[in-house]
């Protein structure tokens, strides 16, 4: 850029506006050019080029028309995106489908599934499927079991080992039709094993889990398996006998003996495998005896005549079945995902009641989820398969509830800048939106929401009729109102998880709403100080000093979740977790085996422990240590974010970042000035002066803080409407 000339003027080199007058006015048509590429991306139109060729100037009332756009609202939500960050695919997992769906629909029963499949085709796990009836008709859709973060749970054997027999004869019938010739088949004699034919079932005739769809083994679905006659009647399926002490369970073989199958292959149970000298083939006809025991923990299905070590091969028949994403199409769908219960047959909760299926989590493994549950009325629960063998590229449905996620935040910040309210609002308003993907998860999935970390969320309210009335396809975003607990952008689901402690969740609020650089130096630690409280570590205290404290404006939100810790559920001192730590005064650490099922804990109702709850909260929830001194013993069993912390200070979990917010409005003008500055550095690109600064606080404030009057402000001053020299403040 050339310098100015003398003959232009020199600026000043001292005093108060030294550099303030430093730059030319623009001509009328550039400053209108640069007026519309900040305010709405884009150039202006030629009318307009016409309309200030004409007046000589860019009037007040062409600036308003343009913040009236809706491009100024895109332009508003581009600029907060980018301190707010709004990407979350970094908790997304990375995918483990049903299987390598790659087959050809004339490839025989022993390639359904398999991922060296040479000449099949891949065929797409993705909802795209809806558009292409020849493509339904040869598929059969999978689910993941923890596809993204911030997704939904699959049915648990929905991975490699786990998939769907595509045979036409698989197709399952109705469920609700039990006892009938439907729901039985022959296995032939020429490939049962032994000689013989039996018969079969495809689910569970227990008149008390009629129609419960259980993954089955026999050569069309269940595994067989080789026993050793020398273990003798003594060794039944499922003990583990070691007969010459080497530690091995001796009693049992797979089906892979080299050369018995004709075509060299060794995959486990083909049909016409054998067994090897001194085994004798024994048929598994699927007895999926379900058998309860007394555990107050919940009840879990037997695997009678099932070894663990076949447990991973199973197969299931499928369905058909139409989905949310499905658009009305019916999907063919693996049969044990097809199950729509609201309340599973198997798992119980303490009080020996069935559960709900949407808070049936994949925790352990399939066998402590409830596999009657499936994925839920039109597969709510779940989310679809990939179209790649363990891809990270995301499903439609995956994408569009991240995306919906990440732009919650900017919706709510562009509905206050367009009713021209107070600003800084976005920062407490209880008002949110919600789309299609949105409204689903949180009116039926956010029980199963997880991913990185186990990612869990609670729903901004108990419920709204909102989230019932809009569609799934709809991409418009739908006003409501969320409990009041909620604090504008910073309880929303992005904000928690895109700074996912609370010390991150501080100092972006500090950086980015109150201007402050309080954390972006600090000294050098002492390597000597090891004292556990940081906020008082020498050369950590600089910043952890505050961050401890202010944290606890986020204290009922756990770090690296989007939960809420209420305050009904979740004290500030946990008796009952207090007393797993240090006892009855006793100081030798850790004692939380007090808080599990069965213990004695005089802190809980009738004095012994139910259930795992507490335990998992005692040691997620509340401080504890595994030994400790007289400091830590002061706050075992009180939250995390109380730990070190004066009790004076407890009032702030409670009251959350709505405190935090009203805290500082009540303490000067620094979020009001950080406001300003950010608008001004962004459209005059420099620095504001002191007396800039002043000046644009004032006026901000005298039109009730809206962002429109703050941008105008900007757009008419001097500063604006001149190009020249940098300044410095």
């Amino acid at each position: 850029m050339l310098a100015l000339s003398g003959a232009c003027g020199d600026p000043p080199t001292s005093g108060p506006d030294a550099g303030v007058d430093a730059a030319l006015p623009l001509a009328a048509t550039e400053l209108l050019r640069r007026i519309s590429f900040d305010v709405r991306g884009r150039p202006p139109s030629d009318d307009e080029y016409a309309r200030v060729r004409e007046e000589g100037d860019v009037a007040e009332a062409l600036i308003d028309e343009m913040l009236a756009s809706d491009e100024f609202l895109d332009q508003v939500e581009s600029w907060h995106a980018e301190v707010l960050w709004p990407n979350i695919s970094r908790y997304r997992l990375t995918a483990t489908p049903l299987a390598a769906v790659r087959m050809d629909p004339q490839n025989s029963w022993e390639d359904i599934g398999s991922v060296q499949n040479g000449g099949g085709r891949d065929v797409a796990a993705d909802p795209i499927l809806v558009d292409d009836a020849e493509q339904r008709q040869i598929f059969v859709l999978g689910f993941e079991n923890e596809a993204t973060g911030i997704t939904l749970r699959g049915g648990r054997h929905a991975r490699p080992g786990h998939y769907c027999d595509m045979n036409p004869e698989a197709e399952y019938p109705d469920p609700s039709v039990v006892g009938t010739p439907a729901n039985r088949y022959t296995v032939p004699a020429d490939v049962s094993g032994d000689g013989s034919a039996y018969q079969a079932t495809y689910y569970s005739e227990d008149p008390a889990h009629l129609g419960m769809v259980m993954p089955i083994q026999d050569w069309r679905h269940c595994q067989n398996y080789c026993f050793e006659t020398a273990c003798g009647d003594e060794a039944t399926i499922g003990d583990h006998l070691d007969t010459d002490g080497d530690g091995n369970h001796d009693c049992y073989r797979d089906l892979d003996t080299p050369g018995d199958d004709p075509d060299g292959r060794h995959k486990f149970d083909v049909p016409g495998m054998r067994c090897a000298d001194g085994y004798q083939r024994v048929i598994n006809s699927c007895d999926w005896a379900v058998e309860f025991g007394d555990s107050p923990r919940g009840r879990k299905p037997a695997r009678s005549g099932l070894r663990m070590s076949v447990y991973n091969s199973m197969r299931d028949g499928w369905r058909w079945q139409t989905h949310y994403w499905s658009r009305g199409v019916p999907i063919r769908t693996c049969a044990v995902e097809a199950q729509q219960r609201e309340f599973g047959l198997i798992r119980t909760d303490l009080e020996g009641e069935p559960v709900r299926c949407a808070d049936v989590r994949h925790n352990q493994g399939f066998s402590n989820d409830d596999p009657s549950c499936g994925c839920g009325p039109e597969g709510v629960y779940c989310q679809p398969s990939q179209n790649e063998y363990r891809t990270e590229d995301e499903t439609r449905t995956e994408y569009r509830l991240r995306a919906a996620i990440e732009r919650e935040p900017l919706r709510i910040i562009r509905s206050v800048v367009d009713r021209d309210e107070d600003y800084l609002s976005i920062l407490t308003t209880p008002r949110s939106f919600v789309n299609g993907p949105l409204a689903l998860a949180w009116s039926q999935q956010w029980r199963t929401l997880s991913g990185e970390g186990g990612i869990q969320a609670t729903a901004p309210s108990d419920s709204d009729p909102v989230w019932e009335t809009v569609d799934y396809e709809d991409e418009n975003w739908t006003e409501y109102d969320r409990d009041p607990r909620h604090s504008g952008i910073l309880t929303t689901l992005e904000f928690l998880l895109r700074f996912p402690t609370a010390r991150s969740r501080i100092a972006q609020y500090r950086r980015v709403f109150a201007c402050s650089n309080e954390f972006d130096y600090a000294p050098q630690p002492d390597p000597a100080d090891v004292n556990p409280d940081i906020a008082e570590r020498s050369g950590c205290a600089s910043c952890h000093s505050r961050l401890e404290g202010d944290g606890m404006w986020f204290g009922r939100y756990p770090d690296r979740t989007g939960l809420y810790l209420s305050e009904s559920d979740y004290p500030h001192v946990n008796e009952a977790c207090r007393y797993c730590v240090v006892g009855d005064g006793d100081r030798r650490g850790q004692q939380l085996h007090r808080c599990a099922d069965g213990a004695m804990n005089p802190f809980v109702p009738g004095g012994v422990v139910q259930g795992d709850q507490l335990l998992d909260d005692c040691k997620t929830r509340y401080a504890n240590w595994p030994s400790f001194g007289d400091r830590e013993a002061m706050y075992a069993g009180h939250l995390w974010a109380a730990a070190y912390r004066d009790t004076s200070m407890y009032a702030r979990m409670d009251e959350g970042p709505r405190g935090m917010v009203a805290a500082d409005m009540g303490h000067g003008d620094a979020l009001q000035s950080c406001a300003a500055e950010n608008a001004w550095e962004r459209l005059v690109r420099r620095p504001a002066t002191r007396d800039e600064i002043e000046l644009l606080v004032a006026q901000f404030e005298e039109a009730g803080r809206g962002y429109r009057s703050l941008v105008r402000a900007v757009l008419t001053s001097d500063a604006y409407r001149s190009a020249g020299q940098e300044v410095t403040p």
